[in-house]
C-alpha cells in the first residue's frame, strides 16, 4: 500500500507540474530592460510587450533596471525564480560585457538562456556633412592618416564602438576612439566635425541626417533600410563582411523548464507578427530578426566569440 501510495504520489506530483506549465502565464510576466526609458532597447520592449498583454490577456509590464552596461538587470533576472515570468529584454551589450567586466554578477553561457530576438535596428554610418563622398572615399582617407581618423562611440564596449571596430577590422584600417556617455553627444560631435565617424541606430540619427547637419553613407545591416533607401548597405558600399546588427532579446534563467521557454519564444513570435506590431516596426526603422529559439541561442554564442575578437582588436581591459 505505501508503494502505491508513493507512486500514485508521484504521478499527481508530475500531473501539477505539466498542468502548471501549461496553464503559463497565469499571472503578468515583468520584462526587466537592461537599459532607461527611452533607450532603442526600451521602445522594442514596450512595442512587444504591449501586444503580448493584447494576446495573453495577462498584464506583460515593463520594468528598467539599467546599469553598468545591462550587468544589472541581467545579474536580477539570472537570479530570479525560474518560472518564466522575469524576463531580461538586452542588447548587443550582452555579449560584450564578458569581455569588460571581471565580476559579472552572474555567466552568460551558465545562467541565462536565450529565448528570442525582438529585433534589430541597423546601424548608419555617419560622416560630417558633405565631407566624404562614400564609405569608400572615409576608408581611403582613414588610410592615409598618420594614426587614422577620430572615431565616435556610445561608450566604450557599447554597440556603436564594437560596431566601429568591426568596421575598422574588415577595412584594415585604425583610429582614435572617442567614447561618449551616449548617442546624441556622440552624433554632435560628427556634426561639428571633431570625430569623423560614427555607427548610431538608425532611429536616433533620422533627425540630424534629415537636417543635413550629418552625412549618411552605410547602412550596417544586409538590407537596406527604408527610413533612407538611397543609402548602400555597407556591402553595396564596398566593404561586405562588417555588418552589425545592433539588436534586442529576451532572456531567463537558464533553470527554467523548457516547455516555458518554448511557450514564451512562441507568444513572442507571434506577438512579432502581428499586423500592428509590424507596422510599428516599419515607422521605426525596426527589422524582423526572427529566428527560431535553437537559432538565436547559436547566434547569441556567435557572438559572445566575434565580440571577444573585437575587444582584444580594441584593447579592452576587463575592470
Amino acid at each position: 500500500m505505501k508503494i502505491r501510495w508513493i507512486l500514485g504520489a508521484a504521478v499527481c506530483m508530475t500531473a501539477a507540474c505539466v498542468s502548471a506549465q501549461e496553464a503559463y502565464p497565469s499571472r503578468p510576466i515583468r520584462m526587466v530592460v537592461a537599459f532607461t526609458a527611452g533607450s532603442s532597447t526600451d521602445l522594442m520592449a514596450r512595442i512587444v510587450a504591449n501586444q503580448m498583454s493584447i494576446k495573453l490577456k495577462q498584464p506583460v509590464i515593463v520594468e528598467n533596471r539599467p546599469g553598468a552596461g545591462g550587468a544589472i538587470a541581467a545579474g536580477y533576472v539570472a537570479k530570479a525564480p525560474a518560472d518564466g515570468y522575469t524576463v531580461l529584454v538586452h542588447s548587443g551589450s550582452y555579449v560584450i560585457a564578458p569581455w569588460l567586466y571581471k565580476n559579472l554578477p552572474y555567466d552568460s553561457q551558465r545562467d541565462l538562456v536565450s529565448v528570442a530576438a525582438f529585433g534589430g535596428f541597423p546601424g548608419v554610418v555617419l560622416t560630417p556633412a558633405g565631407k566624404y563622398r562614400s564609405l569608400s572615399d572615409l576608408i581611403a582617407v582613414a588610410r592615409k592618416a598618420n594614426g587614422g581618423l577620430n572615431f565616435a562611440s556610445a561608450g566604450t564596449g557599447s554597440s556603436t564602438h564594437m560596431s566601429a571596430e568591426k568596421i575598422n577590422m574588415v577595412a584594415k584600417i585604425s583610429g582614435q576612439h572617442i567614447p561618449f556617455r551616449g548617442t546624441p553627444e556622440a552624433i554632435t560631435d560628427v556634426a561639428a566635425g571633431r570625430s569623423q565617424y560614427f555607427v548610431s541606430p538608425i532611429n536616433t540619427a533620422m533627425g540630424m541626417v534629415k537636417e543635413g547637419r550629418v552625412s549618411a553613407v552605410a547602412i550596417t545591416s544586409k538590407r537596406r533600410s527604408p527610413l533612407l533607401p538611397n543609402v548602400p548597405t555597407i556591402a553595396e558600399a564596398g566593404l561586405p563582411g562588417a555588418e552589425y546588427p545592433l539588436w534586442v532579446g529576451a532572456f531567463v534563467s537558464a533553470k527554467t523548464p523548457p516547455a516555458i521557454v518554448a511557450r514564451l519564444h512562441q507568444e513572442i513570435a507571434r506577438a512579432i507578427d502581428s499586423t500592428d506590431v509590424k507596422r510599428q516596426y516599419v515607422a521605426n526603422g525596426i527589422e524582423d530578426l526572427s529566428m527560431s529559439q535553437a537559432t538565436f541561442e547559436r547566434f547569441i554564442r556567435d557572438e559572445i566569440v566575434l565580440s571577444g575578437e573585437l575587444a582584444k582588436r580594441a584593447n579592452l581591459q576587463p575592470e
